[in-house]
Order: C-alpha cells, then structure tokens, then sequence
C-alpha cells in the first residue's frame, strides 16, 4: 500500500488550509456534498505523534483475524499493493476512516487524524490496525463485488449488509472466537439491529430511503442497523460453519445474502 501524507503534512506545516482544501477527498466524503471542518491548529503536537505511528502501522500491517481473511483474499497483499492510504485532516465527524474513489475511479482509504486524537497516539495505532483490517476488506470486496452494480434502493441495503458486515467482523475482534457473540447484550442488538434492517428494506418513500441509506452505516457503531446486522449475519455463518461456511457465503456473492437473516 503506497501512503500519501502530503494534506497532514502541510497541516503540521501550518500551510493555510486553503491550499488543501480543494482536495477531492471533502467532495467525495458525502454523495452531492462538499464536507470540510476546519482543523483545530492547536491539535498539530498530538497529530504529529499520531500521523507517526499509524505511518508504521501501515508499513507492518497484518490484518485481524489472518486465517479467515487468507481464505477469503489469498492474493490480498498483491491486490492492496497499488492501494493508496490518504493522511488527512479536515473531515467532520463522524468521518475518520472510509474508502473513497478518486477522480480516475481508483478506491483510496482516508483516514483522518483530527478525528484519530480522540484516541491518543497509543490507543490510536492500536485502532488503525483494526480500521485497516475494515477498510482493506471493502477495498477487496468490491474489486470481487463492484458496489456500483446494486443500484435500486433495496439492492444498495443488501449490498451494505454484506458488504459492512463482513468489514464489521473481521475487524471486530484481533481473533473473532474472543468476542461474545452469545451474550444477552449481543442477542439483544443482534435482534435490534434485524428489526431496524427489516424495517428499512420495506421503506417505500424516496425521501426516506436517502436518509435511511446514510444511517444504515453511519452514525454510533451500535446504531449502524445495515453493519451490526451485517455483522452478526457473517458471525453466525462463522458459528455454524466456519472458515469455509465464510468462504462459501461470500462466493456465493451479496444478493444471496439476506436469506441468512429468514
């Protein structure tokens, strides 16, 4: 993966953000939007240490749960080696990590390191590995599975659930049998994140469908209804199946996805 740091770095430069600004990454953040929070100067000292350290997270990354993710992508570090990793500042909340296409339709992951000093720097490259793992996983997944190709509204929802949710688990957890899947906390936002899913793939108003496409996966990580379901629909295909259950789900491609949740 090749990294491009040049918006932080004119960040730590105290370069005026007018010279970064323009980027293509604040138009693409949200679809028929231009989203750019001016970044805090007072915050450069932290950003430093972090834009450091998830430097080297990036240069030494192993993904979570390596045995299920080698299933899955066996060519992973050729298909990632042309993947570019942007470093920048200027993304409202709650944008601190996503994949975006540039202007020449190449999937780029950007992670902000404003949003990063929440963590402090420890804690924050601990996290990027984790975010990586996620990130990784959609850049791949739609290299086998183009997103563009789920176009009507409950299309996009099918596709985010198994698109999310693949990303949600295999980055959940450093080894996945180490969460809790069976606890009465994780029943009960398994059962709540279905319900919402359901309720959202029977939306019928245009209006309503835009606003539920967005908070499907964004927002609170527990209150991102299309991930969470996703997610435990991919753990329990883990559960039942194991890692070749995991492979024959996803060879099997998105549209059949949802048949997991009858």
């Amino acid at each position: 993966m090749k990294i491009d740091a040049t918006i932080v770095d004119d960040y730590l430069k105290e370069v005026p953000s007018q010279n970064y600004s323009d980027s293509w990454i604040f138009s693409e953040i949200e679809e028929g939007h231009y989203l750019f929070e001016e970044p805090d100067k007072n915050l450069s000292s932290k950003v430093l240490e972090i834009r450091n350290s998830v430097y080297k997270e990036i240069q030494s990354f192993v993904p979570f749960n390596y045995e299920i993710w080698n299933e899955l992508f066996p060519e992973s570090e050729q298909r990632l080696s042309t993947i570019s990793i942007q470093l920048v500042v200027g993304c409202p909340y709650p944008y601190e990590a996503m994949v975006r296409e540039d202007a020449d339709h190449r999937e780029v992951i950007v992670f902000d390191l404003i949003r990063f000093t929440r963590y402090g720097w420890h804690r924050a490259s601990e996290i990027v590995r984790a975010m990586l793992t996620h990130e990784c996983v959609h850049i791949l997944l739609h290299q086998d599975y183009p997103e563009n190709r789920a176009a009507p509204y409950q299309e996009k929802m099918d596709f985010l659930l198994f698109d999310e949710g693949l990303a949600h688990f295999l980055s959940m957890d450093e080894r996945i049998n180490h969460y809790d899947w069976n606890s009465a906390e994780s029943i009960a936002r398994k059962k709540k994140s279905f319900r919402s899913f359901t309720e959202a793939f029977q939306e019928r108003d245009e209006n309503k469908q835009n606003i539920l496409l967005k908070e499907a996966c964004t927002g609170h990580f527990w209150d991102k209804f299309a991930c969470i379901a996703g997610m435990f629909l991919w753990a329990a295909v883990y559960s039942v199946s194991g890692i070749h259950g995991v492979k024959r789900t996803y060879a099997s491609g998105w549209k059949k996805f949802k048949k997991n949740m009858d």
